[in-house]
């Protein structure tokens, strides 16, 4: 037996009385089986009627105006290199249109071509858009783009040198006159020592080195940390080493 409702306020009445002597269970999209046996078909009044004909071209451009003022620059560009590749395949699609065949199609064409993180990446962005069009703008019942799997990427092994290969990359990039002019050779080394990304190191200051505490101050700069706060690392013997020994070299260099 099955019940037809398009009520939201029927929805919330069966919610509100189920228990566990009548447990009322999800069994499919929109469809609800009750402990005897009856089944509810509950289909959602959508909200954005004004916005039903919208294409997905002109959802991401809204959904792409709320993610920018929240994410730091790198990773809104990251965002806009995946719907540049999402743009061939749902363009010009009203965003209500996208089906299941619509994305099983982006997957066997695009999916075969990139490596599994760059699929896993532009699937995670193709499901924030369509849940910004179910949630926010109110012109979807569902997400089609759920059903998909990531792909699972090849673990990279990431091979660390001893203490002597490391003495060895150093003395290499040290002989080499233009790692010496650009910095590279200095900057690579302190790298290793301190352990931070290249963004945060390439922000680092004299000023955030407290030779007192043997400490650095990650600030990250304009953009921040990946993780949006300043951290306070300690400068074990070498960076420390390290840092005094450059610190000085500098301040020789702006005394002549």
């Amino acid at each position: 037996m099955i019940k037809n409702s398009t009520n939201s306020r029927f929805m919330s009445k069966i919610v509100r009385k189920n228990d566990q002597s009548n447990p009322l269970r999800k069994v499919g999209e929109c469809l609800y089986r009750n402990g005897h046996g009856v089944y509810f078909a509950i289909a959602t009044r959508l909200h954005g009627l004004e916005d039903r004909n919208l294409r997905f071209e002109e959802v991401v451009r809204g959904w792409l105006e709320s993610i920018e003022g929240g994410l730091k620059p790198s990773t809104y560009r990251r965002r806009v290199v995946c719907i540049n590749q999402l743009m061939p395949f749902f363009k010009t699609i009203p965003m209500r249109s996208i089906t299941s065949a619509d994305i099983e199609k982006w997957k066997l064409r695009r999916g075969v071509s990139i490596a599994a993180r760059t699929f896993n990446k532009e699937l995670e962005t193709l499901n924030h858009v369509i849940r910004y069009a179910r949630d926010v703008k109110g012109i979807l019942l569902d997400n089609p783009a759920e059903k998909v799997r990531n792909r699972k990427a090849a673990i990279t092994t990431i091979g660390i040198p001893s203490k002597d290969q490391f003495r060895g990359i150093v003395a290499e990039l040290r002989n080499e006159p233009q790692a010496v002019r650009s910095g590279a050779a200095v900057f690579a080394e302190f790298l290793a020592y301190s352990g931070l990304r290249l963004g945060e190191g390439r922000e680092v200051r004299w000023r955030d080195v407290n030779f007192e505490l043997n400490t650095l101050l990650v600030t990250g700069g304009e953009t921040g940390t990946k993780s949006h706060e300043d951290r306070t690392i300690p400068l074990f013997s070498g960076a420390a080493t390290f840092a005094r020994s450059n610190e000085k070299r500098e301040r020789r260099h702006r005394e002549r």
